[in-house]
């Protein structure tokens, strides 16, 4: 964590290892975590095919949020439909 630290923010391992040792909330992992899912989004985005994404832990994330959230939207179109409601994004 310490060179994911140091390669992230362009910082020496002193430094790096002052943040982990002087933050409790650990604000340097959780913005590392952030940037990855980040990253993965964009390469996700932009993927002409599956067979172009890298096998990664932060891409399994982007593919698990990006189907919830299309059955979220699915369910509720659906929903909309059985009450007589016109479907608007159609």
């Amino acid at each position: 964590m310490l060179s994911r630290i140091c390669e992230e923010f362009h910082c020496l391992p002193s430094r790096a290892l002052w943040e982990m040792e002087h933050d409790p909330e650990q604000w340097a992992t959780q913005i590392i975590s952030l940037r990855s899912y980040a990253r993965a989004k964009e390469a996700y985005d932009h993927a002409k095919s599956k067979a172009d994404l890298p096998s990664s832990y932060w891409i399994e994330q982007v593919e698990t949020i990006a189907f919830e959230l299309a059955k979220q939207d699915y369910e509720a179109r659906k929903a909309r439909t059985e009450h007589g409601e016109p479907d608007t994004h159609a």
